[in-house]
């Protein structure tokens, strides 16, 4: 039962996806009118690629300690660390001019981690049994917080300028640190919910205890022999993780510079970029929801992965002759992201179900890292590409890699048939 002065639950749970979908508002606001401020002061597409790499290696380093602490002090300490250093972040931007001000900017982001905090309080107050139904919810209020921050920051940057739009963004994230503490628990352990299970109660409490160690067994978080085990022994896992590699590759790289494509190449006025960022997000969030359930009841996942390869390879074919019209990039996009989502969740998916119940949480945490491994070298890499070859570099390469892997996974396909 909630104890005096403190929320139900279902309170902290719906406080917990609130303050989600602020930070996700705050943080595509700020995330719009990076690339706008980088062209007054003419960095080139190079500094760019350094930014976004910088960031990329600060989240990384970032995400096992800010894990760490959120066990040792609590979702609560975590979340107010998350939102407060989201808030010192837009505000350095906010204050400041110059290129050596927005390098700066972006080392409290090393503990901007408000998705894994989030998850976190879900985590504790969600029925183990639905567990995975909670946390995709989560994933929703990120969403509707994507596309009213990059609807909304077009609009706000139009109608006062980049730092402005940036001092909002600090605002909002000051905001959920002060809701976060007034309103979620030092200590959710001992959540009702929670106490139903006393198996999960006796986990929680035992690994508290045992620090870096499985309360189960004794075995080291950080065990590299089981993740060696993912990546080199079991064969489906090796198979799974080398498409996302080499999927992910591409789309990394375009991804890194499209602010840069979009705006100086296209000439994307503040409010199209927004408009372009909640597309993509409405379209990300129609193929989760509606498509996926529908598609993997009547097909196999290797045939919906070559299926996904090859949607990818139509959207980069035509990325490849980009010209100077914005709106012939939505039409791009459209495939790019239909494609990408439908692999990216189906191997998520087909990894959990090649390990064990006990490792899909190991083998999950692989799956994620390599995006940030993706995310460090591809904007160092695309501004070489942008810079010496152009856009149709980008969507030549990612056509000839995604045909490739679609050949190679439907001929395995066919191999079983």
């Amino acid at each position: 039962m909630a104890g005096k002065g403190q929320l139900s639950p279902s309170a902290i749970m719906l406080s917990t996806h609130a303050n989600i979908a602020l930070y996700s508002l705050a943080f595509w606001i700020q995330q719009a009118a990076v690339p706008f401020l980088l062209q007054k002061w003419e960095a080139s597409n190079l500094a760019f690629g350094y930014l976004q790499t910088m960031f990329a290696a600060v989240q990384l380093l970032g995400g096992p300690l800010f894990g760490r602490f959120g066990d040792l002090y609590g979702a609560r300490l975590a979340l107010c660390l998350a939102f407060g250093a989201s808030g010192i972040s837009c505000l350095t931007v906010a204050l400041t001019d110059g290129l050596f001000w927005m390098f700066l900017s972006r080392l409290p982001l090393m503990l901007v981690h408000a998705m894994q905090g989030g998850q976190m309080v879900v985590t504790d107050l969600s029925d183990p049994l639905k567990r995975s139904d909670s946390l995709a919810k989560l994933g929703i209020s990120y969403g509707v917080g994507m596309v009213l921050g990059s609807l909304s920051s077009g609009f706000i940057i139009k109608a006062t300028s980049e730092h402005y739009a940036c001092f909002i963004a600090a605002v909002l994230s000051f905001g959920s640190m002060s809701a976060v503490w007034l309103t979620i628990p030092a200590n959710l352990k001992a959540s009702p919910v929670m106490s139903k299970s006393s198996t999960a109660s006796s986990s929680a409490d035992d690994a508290n205890e045992a620090g870096f160690k499985s309360s189960s067994s004794g075995a080291k978080v950080f065990d590299l022999a089981k993740f060696s085990e993912f990546l080199v022994k079991n064969r489906r896992t090796r198979w799974l993780l080398a498409v996302k590699v080499v999927t992910g590759i591409p789309i990394g790289l375009l991804q890194s510079m499209m602010p840069i494509i979009s705006v100086k190449q296209l000439g994307a006025t503040p409010q199209i970029s927004g408009i372009m960022m909640a597309y993509v997000a409405v379209v990300s969030m129609a193929v989760q929801g509606l498509g996926i359930s529908v598609l993997t009841k009547r097909f196999s996942d290797s045939l919906l992965l070559t299926v996904g390869c090859a949607i990818l390879t139509v959207g980069y074919f035509m990325l490849a002759f980009l010209g100077t019209q914005i709106y012939y990039l939505f039409v791009c996009i459209l495939p790019l992201v239909i494609g990408l989502t439908l692999i990216n969740v189906l191997v998520s998916s087909a990894l959990t179900n090649a390990v064990s119940l006990e490792d899909t949480g190991s083998v999950l945490g692989i799956n994620m890292s390599i995006n940030s491994v993706i995310r460090i070298a591809s904007p160092t890499l695309g501004g070489l590409m942008l810079d010496n070859l152009g856009v149709w570099s980008f969507g030549f390469l990612g056509s000839v890699n995604s045909a490739l892997v679609a050949a190679y996974i439907l001929r395995a396909h066919l191999k079983r048939v």
